[in-house]
């Protein structure tokens, strides 16, 4: 078992030179995991560009934050996480989880998995929510549902593809109760 990892999670905000390398982490993942898009991978850089952009607004939420190993340190980031409201073309996109806030774009570079990055991450992004009165968050995951598991979500909703013809595999929802 690994020592816990000990370094920051920072606010994005207040290191946008870094707003680049999460885009690139996040577009990347996007491509690995586009099966049955039809976006054109050049258009979806620039909505993921302007998207993340906003979580450099001054507005509370959408946010993101990384993991370094300190405040000051010149080495790369490790990992992000960020927490939105669902967006509105989302096919969960329901009174219910409108209103609600979502983690989203959860990633650790492959030399800093299974350090605790990811778990340190979590754990900031929920001490924010909870800072911002929140009792429960939500994320959607076709993947490492066994992962979140294991951080102390709970499956609340398993959605199947809108369409069938599509072959998207079903979406499962998590929640977390903040305490």
């Amino acid at each position: 078992m690994h020592e816990r990892w000990r370094g920051c999670c920072l606010d994005l905000r207040d290191q946008p030179e870094q707003l680049d390398t999460v885009l690139l982490w996040l577009h990347a993942e996007w491509l690995k995991q586009r099966t049955n898009s039809i976006q054109n991978p050049a258009e979806a850089y620039g909505l993921r560009r302007i998207q993340l952009q906003e979580h450099l607004a001054p507005s509370v939420v959408p946010l993101t934050l990384i993991a370094k190993e300190t405040k000051s340190d010149a080495r790369p980031v490790l990992g992000c996480v960020s927490l939105a409201h669902l967006a509105s073309a989302s096919p969960l996109a329901s009174a219910e989880f409108n209103q609600a806030l979502w983690l989203s774009n959860l990633f650790v570079t492959p030399t800093a998995r299974g350090l605790g990055v990811g778990a340190a991450l979590l754990r900031a992004i929920e001490a924010k929510a909870r800072d911002l009165g929140q009792t429960e968050i939500y994320l959607y995951t076709q993947s490492s549902k066994a992962y979140y598991r294991s951080k102390g979500w709970h499956e609340c909703v398993i959605k199947s593809a809108a369409d069938a013809s599509t072959m998207a595999p079903a979406i499962t929802v998590f929640k977390k109760q903040l305490n």
